[in-house]
């Protein structure tokens, strides 16, 4: 509940003291976890059940090899690998109980957009960075991070909020797809032109997909077609239709 998990954010640093604040050795991927990292690494679009022992290797030079073992790009091609291993992560456990008693709550009390909107607001505050870093970025290249340890050794970005969100929806036994692609920055009239990679979802509620970004829009649901400006498939086209500016 949410008290295991204030108490396991605050004694974070001893937790990693005691277990290292990484998965060290030569990391394999578990059988019944590999094909669904393999899947997730290349889709588009990705709306399986998240197993444990599944990893997300998330810069283009990072790869998992189909006997399971990670290996890491170069230089500005490799980031941390994310494990996703709730029986070694207490601090993922926490909020993955908590994502699913916010989903049994009786609908007349919690509908489909409040427990989204909720699941939203704690993958973003989740994945906050909790500073001071014990490591350097650079020092985790290459290696197996747990995904309740990121926000207390790095600064999370989208791939960490938007994995968190797909677990807790998972949790929550709602109906929801991860995507990739690519998000536009900026506002104004003119057609953005900063790109980045990005990673967000989508719900469905009530028969209709609603946008879910626990990076840019936390805490919030969307329909997609009022940010049309904004995402972009890997292919760099509009992903909801074109913009009208």
């Amino acid at each position: 509940g949410t008290g295991e998990a204030q108490t396991l954010l605050i004694d974070a640093a001893t937790f990693g003291a005691r277990h290292g604040h990484r998965l060290e050795g030569d990391y394999t991927v578990a059988p019944g976890a590999l094909g669904a990292t393999q899947r997730y690494k290349g889709a588009d679009r990705f709306a399986e059940r998240i197993p444990d022992g599944f990893v997300i290797a998330g810069a283009s030079g990072d790869s998992v090899s189909r006997d399971g073992r990670l290996q890491g790009g170069s230089g500005e091609h490799s980031v941390e690998f994310v494990v996703v291993d709730q029986a070694n992560d207490p601090l993922l456990r926490a909020l993955l109980n908590q994502a699913t008693d916010i989903g049994a709550k009786p609908r007349r009390f919690y509908r489909d957009t409040t427990v989204t909107q909720k699941l939203s607001q704690l993958a973003a505050d989740s994945m906050t960075a909790r500073g001071p870093h014990q490591v350097d970025d650079a020092a985790l290249k290459g290696r197996p991070v747990l995904l309740g340890l990121v926000p207390h050794l790095t600064a999370p970005v989208c791939r960490h909020r938007a994995m968190l969100f797909h677990l807790m929806a998972d949790a929550a036994r709602l109906p929801h797809t991860s995507l990739r692609g690519g998000y536009l920055i900026g506002s104004g009239e003119m057609p953005y032109s900063a790109k980045t990679g990005h990673r967000w979802n989508e719900v469905v509620i009530d028969k209709k997909v609603k946008l879910v970004d626990a990076l840019n829009l936390a805490g919030r649901v969307e329909d997609p077609a009022a940010y049309t400006h904004h995402y972009l498939d890997p292919n760099k086209h509009y992903i909801y239709g074109e913009p009208k500016f």
